[in-house]
Order: C-alpha cells, then structure tokens, then sequence
C-alpha cells in the first residue's frame, strides 16, 4: 500500500511536461528585421516594447519569411506579437492616432478593429510535442 501512495505522491510531483512552438513570421522584404514576444498571460499580451514577454527573439527575412523556434514550453496557451522593427527602436511604432506604423501581426492571425487583439483570440495550445503557428505581417 505505501508503495502505492508512494508512486501517486511521486506523479504529482512530477513537472508538466510541454513542447515547443515553431514560428514563421510572412511578409516582407529579404532582411527586413522581425521581432516575436511570446506571453503566457493575457495581463502582459500586446505590450509594443515586449515587457511581461516570457520570451523575445529577433531575426530577419530571409525567402520571404522570419523564422522562429522556442523550445522547452510548459504546456499551456501562449499568444505571440511580432512585428518589423524597422528603425531598430526595439517597439512598434505608431501615429498620432495610435495606428501601427510598422508592419505587425499576432498568433493565429487574431485581429482587432481597435487596438490589439484579446490574449483569447491570439492564444495558442502548446502541449506535448511540436505546435507549428504561422504570423502574416499587415
């Protein structure tokens, strides 16, 4: 019987296991610069300058695409921004009225008639194994 109890205690102990998320960002010129920030929480989604990002990457065009990989997540759901960082500024620029001035896009291709999408929309299931997540720039 302990040993039993002992094997429970053991398997609740155990980590969650997850995956990894493999990103390809669409829609630029060769060697245009992308940012990607992957959140895990809906309070800290679609800040422009990547604070309360679990993770940041840059990289480049490069065949008409960016391409980016995060391995090792925790299962569970993640929303990802990128943007084409093109003054190298390190955040999304925008206008006077608050339109993006850079070309910019979000998980799942979520969109917003104002303002950036709800971490609902964006957010993407990573579990056990391999998630594979396409971004189309606008």
């Amino acid at each position: 019987m302990r040993a039993w109890i002992g094997a429970g205690a053991w398997l609740l102990m155990a980590p969650v296991w997850g995956g990894d998320l493999e990103l390809t960002v669409l829609g630029g010129p060769p060697g245009m610069p992308v940012r990607v920030a992957l959140y895990e929480s809906a309070t800290d989604f679609g800040d422009s300058a990547g604070h309360g990002a679990l993770r940041e990457q840059q990289g480049q065009m490069a065949d008409g695409a960016a391409r980016f990989f995060f391995p090792g997540l925790k299962a569970g759901r993640y929303a990802v921004a990128s943007y084409a960082d093109l003054n190298g500024n390190h955040r999304l620029d925008s206008n006077f009225l608050g339109k993006p001035t850079e070309p910019y896009g979000f998980s799942r291709d979520a969109r917003s008639v104002f303002g950036i999408p709800d971490f609902e929309r964006a957010a993407i299931h990573v579990g056990d194994g391999h998630v594979v997540q396409t971004i189309q720039l606008k």
